[in-house]
């Protein structure tokens, strides 16, 4: 049987964690499970406690014991799409905004997001974000 590593915190490392165990979230279940095992809690017995599979439990115990605070704090790059950049989206959608269509109307989101190969809600957010109408005047 594998004994799980043995994990114990300074002051400020056990003050981050207690403050991102309330926020809710990924980060929330890895403060906790960091916690627990801190506080000398199997990773059975801590996966039981917060739902979760003991390889998780594992999993977050040995990055945290490799990288500290900084091995919980952020997400691992994952597989599939990467997202577009958002801010050069952005930019053009506010650009092409100010400019009326070729019909001399103003733009729908729908409209405009045709014209720059975007989703129409990803028009409406960031028309939603400047302030901007997003509708019939």
């Amino acid at each position: 049987m594998r004994t799980a590593i043995t994990i114990s915190l300074t002051r400020t490392e056990r003050a981050t964690l207690q403050r991102w165990r309330g926020a809710g979230g990924r980060r929330a279940l890895r403060a906790r499970i960091v916690l627990c095992a801190a506080d000398g809690i199997s990773n059975k017995a801590i996966a039981g406690e917060l739902g979760t599979d003991p390889q998780t439990v594992g999993r977050w115990r040995a990055r945290f014991a490799a990288l500290r605070l900084d091995g919980i704090a952020n997400e691992a790059p994952r597989s599939g799409r990467r997202p577009r950049v958002r801010e050069q989206v952005e930019t053009k959608i506010l650009r092409m905004t100010k400019r009326r269509s070729g019909h001399c109307t103003p733009w729908s989101t729908r409209s405009l997001a045709q014209a720059l190969g975007v989703n129409h809600m990803l028009v409406y957010r960031v028309w939603q974000e400047h302030g901007l109408s997003t509708g019939p005047a």
